[in-house]
């Protein structure tokens, strides 16, 4: 079934070819003619009047429809990851019971780096990796410069050492490394 309502086809004869026969009629059966002409476009354009509201009134649910649908795509695009940071979470808690329980230094470590290990694997799960490595070129695409130092063993513009790493998502940088590089004297 079919929500679109048919646009009436009234036949409507062509204007010139209607004046030509008209002459021959007397005034009040060619007034009537016209008046009966300009009813049907009337109605046609009624139809047409109708059915231009309708489509918009759709056009506008189907706007608010895909912006729904959008805010809630945004509302739980992060499940998946979410899902997977739960363990990790779980696991601080434990490293923080058995701290408060107090466990030794060395289980502790090896707790955290366990942890550790756990958070990494979930992030990368979701293509998260690591930007900045020292030796490599600078590249301002991935790259925040905090400081130069003076280093003629190596190019200009190589990284000397990484102060913060940076990340990126696939191929989308979400945080610069922030490194030291080097110039010339």
């Amino acid at each position: 079934m079919s929500d679109e309502k048919e646009t009436p086809e009234t036949p409507v004869s062509d204007p010139l070819e209607a004046s030509s026969t008209m002459a021959d009629l007397p005034v009040d059966e060619e007034r009537e003619v016209l008046e009966n002409k300009l009813a049907q476009l009337n109605e046609v354009a009624e139809a047409l009047k109708d059915e231009n509201l309708r489509l918009r009134a759709d056009m506008q649910n189907m706007r608010r429809r895909q912006q729904q649908e959008l805010e809630k795509f945004r509302l739980y695009a992060t499940e998946d990851l979410v899902v997977k940071l739960l363990p990790v979470l779980d696991n601080f808690e434990r490293a923080i019971q058995s701290a408060e329980a107090g466990a030794s230094v060395e289980a502790l470590l090896d707790g955290v780096k366990a942890v550790d290990r756990q958070l990494r694997a979930a992030l990368e799960g979701v293509r998260l990796s690591r930007i900045g490595t020292e030796g490599t070129p600078f590249d301002p695409e991935h790259h925040e410069a905090l400081a130069a130092e003076v280093n003629d063993e190596v190019p200009a513009d190589t990284v000397l050492h990484v102060l913060e790493p940076g990340y990126k998502i696939a191929d989308k940088v979400v945080r610069p490394a922030k490194v030291r590089v080097s110039k010339r004297s």
